[in-house]
């Protein structure tokens, strides 16, 4: 099961926790082979460039989720994708919500792995199925 984690010096990154995270998204979403992950902590001036290029917002913004084009058509395939996460802006998130960087980080790779396994959040329908989702890996990890 692996997932590969990039970070750059400075950003508090538990590796171990992270992995664990993704130990209960593959339980949770039965995945029958072990399928990769590419993980990176960026900056907010490197998710805000990509932000812009593909979804035409020039803004940061939290995370990114690029499915592999392999395991879009299949699910399941051995390279789900990558993650992007953007160190600063969980920082941010995590203060103004109330709790800490990892409880965000957390947050946000549940997030985005549930992305790459075709979940969204464009409609109340889409957003309600996604939010139970989460909840249900978060509930697993406790």
């Amino acid at each position: 099961m692996p997932l590969e984690i990039k970070s750059r010096p400075g950003f508090k990154i538990n590796a171990r926790e992270l992995k664990q995270i993704y130990v209960c998204f593959l339980k949770f979403s039965k995945i029958k082979k072990d399928p990769s992950v590419s993980l990176a902590f960026v900056d907010q001036k490197e998710i805000k460039q990509l932000n812009k290029i593909y979804r035409q917002k020039n803004r940061p913004t939290d995370v990114l989720s690029f499915g592999s084009r392999e395991s879009q058509a299949i699910p399941g395939e051995s390279d789900l994708g990558e993650i992007l996460i953007c160190y600063f802006v969980a920082v941010s998130q995590a203060k103004a919500s109330g709790h800490s960087t990892a409880a965000e980080i957390k947050i946000l790779l549940i997030h985005g792995l549930l992305h790459l396994m075709g979940f969204d959040h464009k409609n109340i329908k889409e957003q309600k199925r996604m939010k139970n989702a989460e909840q249900k890996i978060c509930s697993m990890l406790n």
